[in-house]
Parts: C-alpha cells; sequence; structure tokens
C-alpha cells in the first residue's frame, strides 16, 4: 500500500494557488496484481466558472514593499499572509502618475468592503494628478506567484480618476461599494469627482467623494494576473481637487479541504474512489 501513500500524497499536496467552492475531484484507482494504476483522470467538475460566493475566511495582503525604480519601470509587491505574492509593475505611464508609499491601513473603510478587512490587512498607495498637468494615466501589471481563484479588489477614495480592470477573461462581480463608486463594466468611478476628503463618501452624504468598494474577478479559470489602468485623461476638474490620491488592497477565498476514499480499503481487483471536497 505504500504506492497508495504515495499517490494520495500527490493528489493532496499538488494543489496551487486558492481552491474553488463546490469542486469534488474524482479519481478511480485499480489495484491489479499488485499494482497500483490510475483508472481515469483527475476530473473537475460542477463549476463552470473560477468564481465562488464570499468565503468564511480570506487570504488578505498584509504586507507592501517599498516602490522599487522610477518612471515607468517602477514597481511593488503585495504579500499575502498565505505567502503567495502579486507583483505590481508599470508597463506604460503618461505624465504624473505613480505609486507611493508602503502599505497603508485600510481602517474606517470597512462599510463598503466585503468582506470587512483585517485589522492586519494593507493597502498600496497610488496617485493620478488632474487635468492641470496634462494628460496623465498609468497602466500596470498584477502577477500573481500562483494562480489564484475568485481573487478580490478593494479599493478606497478613488474620486478625481478612474481605475480600469482587464485581463483575458476577466470580468468584475460587484461585493459592495458606496453610492459614490459608479462602475461601468470593468471601470471603476467611472464619473470623476473633486478629491475632497480622506476615506470613502458616505451615503448620507456625508464626507465627499471617495469612491469605495469590492469586486471580485471572476474568469472560467485560476488567474495568474491582470491589468490595471488609473487614469485623469479627460477629466474637467478644475479649482482644486482635481488631484487623486487612492488606494487598493486584494484578497482571495480560502476553504477547508476534505477527502475520502470509498470504500476506505481495497483488496487486488476492486477499485476505490477517492474524493475531494472543498
Amino acid at each position: 500500500m505504500g504506492r497508495l501513500g504515495a499517490l494520495r500524497r500527490r493528489f493532496t499536496e499538488g494543489r496551487t494557488g486558492a481552491p474553488k467552492r463546490s469542486i469534488a475531484a474524482l479519481a478511480s484507482l485499480s489495484l491489479v496484481a499488485g499494482l497500483l494504476t490510475t483508472g481515469a483522470v483527475v476530473a473537475v467538475g460542477d463549476a463552470p466558472e473560477a468564481a465562488a460566493a464570499t468565503s468564511p475566511s480570506q487570504q488578505w495582503v498584509t504586507n507592501v514593499s517599498a516602490v522599487t525604480g522610477t518612471g515607468a519601470q517602477t514597481a511593488r509587491t503585495l504579500t499575502f499572509a498565505s505567502g503567495i505574492t502579486a507583483t505590481e509593475t508599470t508597463t506604460s505611464l503618461s505624465g504624473a502618475c505613480s505609486p507611493f508609499g508602503t502599505g497603508a491601513t485600510i481602517a474606517g473603510v470597512s462599510a463598503f468592503l466585503e468582506p470587512d478587512p483585517p485589522a492586519a490587512a494593507r493597502a498600496a498607495n497610488a496617485n493620478c494628478a488632474g487635468p492641470t498637468t496634462g494628460s496623465n494615466s498609468r497602466t500596470s501589471s498584477v502577477e500573481f506567484s500562483k494562480p489564484v481563484i475568485a481573487p478580490v479588489i478593494h479599493a478606497a477614495n478613488l474620486d478625481a480618476s478612474r481605475l480600469t480592470l482587464s485581463g483575458a477573461g476577466i470580468s468584475l462581480t460587484q461585493l459592495a461599494k458606496n453610492n459614490a463608486m459608479e462602475v461601468s463594466g470593468n471601470i471603476l468611478n467611472a464619473t470623476l469627482q473633486q478629491a475632497l476628503n480622506a476615506g470613502c463618501a458616505g451615503n448620507d452624504g456625508s464626507n465627499p467623494n471617495g469612491a469605495c468598494g469590492s469586486f471580485r474577478l471572476t474568469s472560467s479559470a485560476p488567474i495568474s494576473a491582470f491589468g490595471l489602468e488609473n487614469s485623469t485623461i479627460g477629466s474637467t476638474l478644475s479649482g482644486g481637487g482635481e488631484n487623486d490620491s487612492w488606494n487598493y488592497t486584494l484578497s482571495y477565498p480560502t476553504a477547508p479541504l476534505t477527502k475520502e476514499f470509498s470504500p476506505a480499503s481495497i483488496t487486488a481487483g476492486e477499485t476505490s474512489q477517492l474524493t475531494f471536497t472543498i
């Protein structure tokens, strides 16, 4: 049965990234003349998209590195508590938009984020100048160290700039937001407003105009990378408040894994089924 134990380890230890809800991985194992062989490939069923309902447990970014490089060669790394990283690298730059800082707390904005961020969560800061300095935009790629299922981007204090998410086959699913966050397709804060205060605008009109919200990146496959574009192009704001400073963080759902052989033991020539449930 040593070969069986080795195969069990391959199935349990070969998983990478975050798990998908309601996935059953089935493997038929045949023991013939004392030799263990795989009678069927591992089949993943019952989940057409790599999206999941909000999990009771999330891995959050808990560290944001200092920005390295300048101009269009900047980069920084966001590290989850699990050790998985998301490296954001600037790919194009027009005008005065840039990442900055080494990670901000996101306390005080949880009313418009889903799920609530833990105290240890940290966010990546960015700014983008308004029309008084010309057409300004920064495009960056965010690459995970391992593919992630259903990551969530949490944006806070967008007002005088917009944020566009991109990626092959990626769409956004809204989890939570305030009224100030206007969404158009994959564009967050589609209509620009003057930057007047820090934090999130209240739905009662208080503390205008910061747009905040949480959005799941939905795809038919685990996500290895996605794109961001922060821009004030087309802004007509003037008289102050046309420059925007904002931040974002990331999380992804986790879930317990259970596994079971049925039947629990087999003899030569019989078949056992190994089931993983998430």
